[in-house]
Formats: C-alpha cells, structure tokens, sequence
C-alpha cells in the first residue's frame, strides 16, 4: 500500500522516528490510530452520558455511592 503524506505529517513521523530508538513507521502510524480510536471512545461516552442527562437518566452522586458501598459492602468511612 502506498500512501501520499502531506510534507508536515512526514516530518512529524520523521520526528518521531529520530527521537525513538527501533521504532517504525508503522509502531508511529499504529499508535497514532491507536490514539485515535481511543478518542472516538471517549467522545461517544461523553455523549452517552449527555444523553442520558438530557433524557433524565442521572442519580445524585450521593446516591450513587452510598448504594454502591452498600451493594459491596464497603464502609461509608473509607
């Protein structure tokens, strides 16, 4: 697979190679996907849990805890 790269990306890429012993272009381009991907979870989590705000699916933090506690029976204390 060939890729057409944009000069700034190649010098990124290229920075990372020099500042990183053994590594490759593709350890550089996995983690940058790796990133990425990581990122997309993130942002669909955050919209999870807007969602359920808006639509009311929320419990008091408080709430939360103390039946959280509760079900695995921690001190209230810790």
């Amino acid at each position: 697979m060939t890729i057409q790269l944009p000069a700034d990306l190649e010098e990124r890429i290229n920075s990372h190679l020099k500042s990183e012993s053994g590594v490759t272009v593709s350890d550089v381009l996995r983690k940058a996907l790796d990133a990425l991907d990581l990122h997309e979870e993130d942002i669909a989590a955050i919209q999870e849990g807007l969602n359920d705000l808006e639509h009311g699916r929320v419990v008091p933090l408080r709430d939360f805890d103390r039946d959280f506690r509760s079900r695995h029976n921690i001190s209230q204390d810790v």
